[in-house]
């Protein structure tokens, strides 16, 4: 695939939707990764695991929404930012953690797409792909304050890449602006260029000595003028009689 304008939107693209998928592909999914550690617990998207008394790892079933106060043995001793049923209801919002991974999937198809000669020259494609930029910027953006909310001041470096997601997703709005105001730009200066060329080919046509140039509209048409050369009758003396029938 040749380097196009198109190239970086879609590695910055494909960036983030890697980091929104190992989010949400956290505890109890991979154990590795997780958002929040608190209490020997490790808090994902889908999940939770956490060590019994054997010192062996135990996670619960892939599901959205838990109840932290029967995950965490202490829970009156945590320190997080707000209380325990608040953060047990915004539990159910980490589901918007896959849908922003496939909102950037989807953008990231398009985006790809965009090395195809029509969408690359396509007004229309590239502010499609604008205007799907936005809500996937604004749900990123929600993932991140969810696991601000939930999770802080526990949280780890599974929630902290939503946020280089929601920061790369930015940029390649800004890219694909900057994208469509150049293929405007060259279409609109083509239109001139094919212009000037009909207007120069009309001028070298008409300068050919064997092709007269029209006359203008706006000069008015001449008319034709007539001398009246009036001859004036002699003057008869006075007392001379001119008959009537002359022979």
């Amino acid at each position: 695939m040749a380097l196009r304008p198109a190239t970086p939107l879609s590695v910055l693209l494909l960036a983030a939707f890697v980091m929104l998928l190992l989010s949400t592909l956290s505890a109890p999914i991979i154990e590795n990764i997780n958002i929040a550690t608190f209490g020997g617990v490790k808090f994902g998207v889908l999940g939770w695991c956490s060590k019994n008394l054997n010192d062996k790892t135990g996670c619960s079933r892939v599901s959205f929404g838990y109840n932290m106060d029967t995950i965490l043995v202490n829970e009156t001793k945590s320190d997080f930012s707000l209380p325990s049923k608040a953060r047990n209801s915004l539990t159910n919002l980490l589901i918007v953690h896959p849908i922003a991974a496939f909102m950037t999937l989807v953008l990231f198809v398009l985006s790809a797409l965009a090395h195809l000669h029509g969408p690359a020259h396509s007004p229309k494609y590239l502010l499609a792909l604008l205007i799907l930029c936005l809500p996937t910027v604004m749900v990123s953006l929600l993932a991140f304050l969810v696991d601000i909310l939930i999770f802080l001041p526990h949280l780890q470096w599974g929630g902290w890449i939503v946020l280089a997601a929601t920061i790369l997703t930015v940029t390649s709005c800004i890219v694909m602006c900057g994208i469509r105001r150049q293929v405007v730009s060259r279409i609109a200066r083509s239109k001139r260029i094919q212009a000037s060329a009909e207007m120069g080919d009309q001028s070298a046509y008409f300068a050919r000595p064997d092709i007269a140039p029209t006359e203008s509209r706006d000069k008015l048409p001449e008319f034709a003028t007539f001398e009246v050369h009036n001859k004036a009758a002699p003057i008869s003396q006075e007392g001379e009689r001119i008959p009537l029938n002359p022979r």
